[in-house]
């Protein structure tokens, strides 16, 4: 689960898009974003697609970042 926190964490930053603007795209709180990428929340399957849509890259890409 902190892996994928992790890897959400990082294409943020990588695409200098804030918590904020990531979480009002796929619709859900700034706050429960900062819990998926901490870790201490997992996400749905539809969200992380979602995340995946909005940064537009394919969810399977996504990951097998994760498990490089």
């Amino acid at each position: 689960m902190k892996a994928i926190g992790t890897a959400i964490k990082n294409l943020r930053l990588s695409a200098s898009v804030s918590q904020s603007e990531l979480a009002k795209a796929i619709g859900i709180t700034s706050s429960r974003l900062s819990y998926i990428e901490s870790g201490k929340e997992g996400i749905t399957l539809k969200n992380l697609e979602n995340i995946c849509n909005f940064f537009g890259i394919k969810l399977s890409e996504f990951i097998k970042e994760i498990e490089e």
